[in-house]
Order: structure tokens, then C-alpha cells, then sequence
């Protein structure tokens, strides 16, 4: 059996770094010398600068407050061990809110900073395609969707998701560049270290401990083939650095706060939805001691005259009622009377008896929990393919796949069908694929988490399809420019 040679026959644009392909790595020198016209790093550096002097002329690094501001703020105020790990939040952006306040007095910063570690993600995201596929404007075209991304609306909002996306982005490009540098120390450690950030600034981003692993393993075989033996080191290796760390800080929460989690707000963030399922006819069905706090939390949703969620019922229109179960309803039958404390700071304290509630809810109504997280599913795939760049992009790739396709048509096995034209045309395209891959598991494992414990909010949204319209685009260049970047 022959070994695969990509040198064989190698396309116009020179020798696909694919399977089985031995060139070297980009590397950070080769960019500096790469810094002319023709090459498309000076150009990202362009659009960065367009992107920072647009929010800055459009007052959009002005810091605005949300719902979630005062608890980290808070949290970042917080002196000891146990009040960090006991908290609702996760003391990610908590500490990046900490630090620069040593030094700076107000929060005037926060967008700014915000920004500019984007656009920071956004170069090393290039880097890492244009590595992984050895194809600079190939990446070029992955990248532009990220400088037109909605997420980029929640920039001046003092809250976590702008930052947590940006991390995510940090994540993808790193296990892209472990995937074309596995002996990379450096990498493995950044990886690990973003993976870490990611879900610590959102826990939302939990998703990545089972994402790393098994788009590390796609991510690798897409350049080269792996035996046996070096497929379960690898995998092994990914796991490990993955769910490691978690393990450790879940420990040290226990010893701590006598709660194994990553943070204890599970039970808050069920209680929106599941209180949804309570009928009088359910508050019977639960264990005698949990009554009487659904009684009463049942007696204040008929009081705001809010209906129970039933099989035939549109999911979508109960998304307003979770809200007003969390912190209209719930969190304030649980507090002692006479207590005016914000009820987004004290909800810890509720979060162990809210969790127990759930369960017996949940576990005597598993479908309607079922009909909620396929409802909701469905509703973020629906709110992500309604967003314009990817509608557009989307739009742009219907029109050119059959027409690019249509141009490569060849015979096979006396039919018509389509053909990769020889083995460098595979090489250049398996990396393609990895990255459309992984677009799609980062965007369905983001939702399918949200699905499952909240409501696929827009902003939600705008950072889980943060990779799609990059899949799009590069799918899109890839048709049309198949065989190198000669062609341009």
C-alpha cells in the first residue's frame, strides 16, 4: 500500500499543507516579513483600526450598565475565599473588573478594553486559520465576518458576555493552532489557560470541557492521519487538559463552600423555567416538606395571572414568565421579612433549596422539560439563521455552491457527478471542513446548554453564532478560489 503523497501532482498555487504534508508551521517572523499589500495582514491591521475609530466616533466605548453590573462589581469587591466561590457568578469577569482597578478609579475603561481584546482574538483567530489551513486569504475571508459580528453590540455593556465571546474565539484559534503544532507546549498550556477563562468569565461556555476534545481530534485528522495508538494519546492528552482544571476547582469548591459545581446557581436559573410547570395538581405530587414554598410560589403566579406551561402550549410565549419566576417570585418568597437587599446579591442563599425544588419538578414532568428544550432549540436555531450576515452570506453560498459545482462537473462511474480534482483538491479542503465543523459544534453546543437551563436570549445568540458566518465565508472563498491563493 502506497503512502499518500500530497507532493504529487501539486495544484498551481504550490503544495497543500494538508494530509499527510510535511511544511512547516506559519510562523510569527514569516508575518513581519509578510507586512506588504498584497498580503492580508496589513489589511486586518486596517479594519482594526476602522473598527476602534468607529466605536470611538460613534460613543459606543461609553460604559452602560445592565442587570448582572452591580453583582460583579460586588463580587470584585469581595476579600475572602469563601465569599468568591460561594457566589451566583463565576469570578472570571469579576477579576478582570479587579485588576485595573487598582489602578483606575471608575470603570470608563471597560469598553475599551472590551474592544481591543476582540480585536486582538480576531488577529490570532486569522493567525490560527491561515496556519491550520496554509491559506492567508482563505483566513483573511474567515475573519471578516468577525469585525461585522453582532456581538460587538454588547461591547459598551458592563457585563460578561462580550468578553466571554472573545475567549471563546481565543479557544478556537488555539485548538486550531495545537491541531498544526501538537508538540507545542506553548499551545498546550494557552489552550488549556483560555479553556480555563472562557467558562470561568461564563459558565454558559461549560460546553467547551466536551467541544476541546472532540473538535481537537476532528481538528487533527483533518491534516493528518493518526494510528491507533497516537489518536488515544491525543485524545486523552485534550481530555485530561480540559476537565483536569474543572475537576480541581469543583473540588476546591467543595472543601470550600460544601458545593461540588462550578457555580451555585443552577437551582436559580431552573426555577425560571420549571416554575412554568407548576399546577396545583403537581404542588400534590411533591415531597411533603418542598409543598407549602410551591404552594406559595404557584399562589404568586396566579396572583400575576401567569399560566402554566402545558404539551400544546407555544414555548416561546412563557420565555417572558422566567424572568418574573427567578427574581419576582422565587428569590422573594424565599427572603426573610423586612429584607430590602437586591435580590440578585443574596439569590446564593437560595440557590441549594431552589436546585432540590427543580428536581422533583422537573423529575415528575420530564416532558414538558423535553417539549422546553427542544422548543428552545429550535427557537435559537431559528433567531441565528434570521440574523443578516448570516442570511446574506448564506444567500451568497445557495447561489455560488451550484454554480461552482456546476463548473467542476465531471463524469463518474457513467453518471454525472462531482469529483476532487486529485489529492492536493482533498488536502485543501479537509481543513475547510474541520473549521466548518467546528463552527457548527461550538453553535450547537452552546445552544443546546442555554436550551437546557434558560431562555436562548438575542444576546445569547449573538455569541453563539459567533463562528458561523466565518464557516460561511470560508466555504464561500474555498468554491471559488479552490486552488490556491495564486488565483487572486
Amino acid at each position: 500500500m502506497t503512502s499518500r503523497d500530497p507532493a504529487e501532482n501539486p495544484p498551481e498555487g504550490g503544495e497543500p499543507r494538508g494530509v499527510g504534508s510535511s511544511s512547516r508551521p506559519l510562523s510569527w517572523g514569516a508575518l513581519v516579513s509578510s507586512l506588504h499589500w498584497k498580503r492580508p495582514l496589513p489589511w486586518l491591521a486596517v479594519l482594526c483600526v476602522w473598527r476602534f475609530v468607529s466605536f470611538h466616533q460613534g460613543q459606543l466605548l461609553v460604559p452602560v450598565k445592565a442587570a448582572d453590573t452591580q453583582g460583579y462589581l460586588k463580587l470584585a469587591r469581595a476579600d475572602s475565599l469563601v465569599e468568591i466561590l460561594s457566589a451566583i457568578r463565576t469570578y472570571g469577569y469579576a477579576l478582570f473588573l479587579k485588576i485595573p482597578g487598582y489602578f483606575l478609579s471608575s470603570v470608563d475603561w471597560v469598553p475599551t478594553a472590551h474592544l481591543l481584546i476582540y480585536l486582538g482574538a480576531v488577529l490570532l483567530f486569522w493567525k490560527a486559520v491561515a496556519e491550520f489551513t496554509d491559506r492567508p486569504w482563505l483566513a483573511f475571508a474567515g475573519t471578516l465576518p468577525l469585525f461585522f459580528a453582532p456581538i460587538l453590540q454588547l461591547v459598551p455593556r458592563l457585563q460578561a458576555d462580550s468578553l466571554a465571546a472573545t475567549m471563546g474565539c481565543v479557544t478556537s484559534a488555539c485548538l486550531l493552532l495545537l491541531a498544526r503544532r501538537p508538540r507545542s507546549y506553548l499551545l498546550w498550556a494557552a489552550l488549556g489557560g483560555a479553556t480555563f477563562l472562557t467558562y470561568q468569565i461564563r459558565p454558559a461556555y461549560l460546553f467547551l470541557l466536551v467541544l476541546v476534545p472532540l473538535m481537537g481530534v476532528v481538528a487533527r485528522l483533518c491534516l493528518e492521519p493518526l494510528g491507533g495508538r497516537d489518536l488515544r494519546r491525543w485524545t486523552t492528552a485534550l481530555v485530561a487538559l480540559c476537565f483536569v482544571p474543572w475537576l480541581a476547582f469543583c473540588t476546591l469548591r467543595w472543601v470550600a463552600v460544601d458545593h461540588f459545581g462550578l457555580v451555585s446557581f443552577g437551582g436559580i436559573n431552573m426555577i425560571g423555567l420549571a416554575a412554568s410547570f407548576l399546577t396545583p395538581e403537581l404542588v400534590e405530587e411533591l415531597p411533603e416538606a418542598q409543598r407549602p414554598f410551591a404552594g406559595r410560589i404557584l399562589a404568586e403566579r396566579e396572583k400575576k395571572k401567569l399560566e402554566p406551561l402545558e404539551a400544546s402550549s407555544i414555548t416561546e410565549k412563557w420565555y417572558r414568565q422566567y424572568n418574573i419566576n427567578v427574581w419576582q417570585i422565587a428569590v422573594q418568597v424565599l427572603r426573610e421579612p423586612g429584607d430590602k437587599r437586591d435580590g440578585r446579591l443574596v439569590a446564593t442563599e437560595f440557590n441549594g433549596v431552589l436546585t432540590k425544588l427543580c428536581k422533583e419538578i422537573l423529575r415528575r414532568r420530564p416532558g414538558l422539560y423535553f417539549k422546553w428544550i427542544v422548543d428552545s432549540f429550535a427557537f435559537g436555531v431559528g433567531e441565528a439563521m434570521a440574523r443578516p450576515l448570516i442570511v446574506w452570506l448564506g444567500v451568497l453560498l445557495g447561489i455560488s455552491a451550484p454554480l461552482s459545482l456546476l463548473r467542476r462537473r465531471r463524469d463518474v462511474g457513467g453518471g454525472v457527478g462531482i469529483a476532487f480534482e486529485g489529492r492536493g483538491d482533498r488536502a485543501r479542503w479537509f481543513p475547510v471542513f474541520g473549521l466548518a465543523l467546528l463552527s457548527f459544534v461550538y453553535f450547537c453546543g452552546s445552544l443546546a446548554l442555554v436550551a437546557l437551563v434558560e431562555v436562548p436570549i438575542a444576546r445569547y445568540v449573538d455569541a453563539i453564532i459567533l463562528l458561523i458566518p466565518s464557516a460561511l465565508a470560508v466555504t464561500l472563498f474555498q468554491l471559488w478560489v479552490p486552488n490556491g491563493e495564486t488565483q487572486l
